[in-house]
């Protein structure tokens, strides 16, 4: 066995023979991290895109059989700056509400650890998928490649637990 191999079985060993209020606090930490991941790639990629604003703005227009020159410039970047702000809003949103299952996670309440081992479990191939499919950005595409790791790391460090 290659010293690359028991250096990551005694890792993984680690993990899985982890105190159980460390294990909650690595893991909401890793959740935490994920999170953030995803936001800041929302934050990178959608919000501070107001071409990207524009472009749905033009398409729901367009569907709608309205021309671009028909509304006032001013009423269009209303209308931009409405979708950034509910954005921002529902992205607060969705971070407020992991915050509470980590919470309940932490407290140890049946929807909080049926939560995060969900979002663990479904982390692994959704991030895996969602960094293939980001290859052109790879600061991002290898920060999703490290969450996938640490949510193995989770799946884990919970298997020995019960629930």
């Amino acid at each position: 066995m290659s010293n690359e191999n028991l250096e990551e079985a005694s890792t993984t060993e680690k993990v899985s023979t982890m105190p159980l209020k460390r294990l909650k606090i690595f893991t909401i930490l890793i959740c935490l991290i994920g999170d953030w991941i995803v936001a800041g790639y929302l934050y990178v990629s959608i919000i501070k895109n107001k071409e990207y604003f524009e472009k749905i703005l033009n398409m729901a227009l367009q569907i709608q059989g309205i021309s671009n020159s028909a509304l006032d410039p001013t009423m269009m970047n209303q209308i931009i700056e409405k979708g950034i702000t509910t954005t921002i809003a529902m992205l607060l949103l969705f971070l407020g509400l992991h915050m509470i299952c980590y919470w309940l996670y932490y407290l140890d309440k049946g929807f909080g650890k049926f939560y995060v081992k969900s979002l663990a479990y479904l982390g692994v191939p959704f991030f895996g998928i969602f960094a293939l499919t980001t290859l052109s950005t790879p600061l991002f595409s290898l920060l999703l490649f490290i969450q996938v790791m640490l949510y193995f790391f989770i799946i884990k460090g919970h298997k020995n637990i019960k629930n």
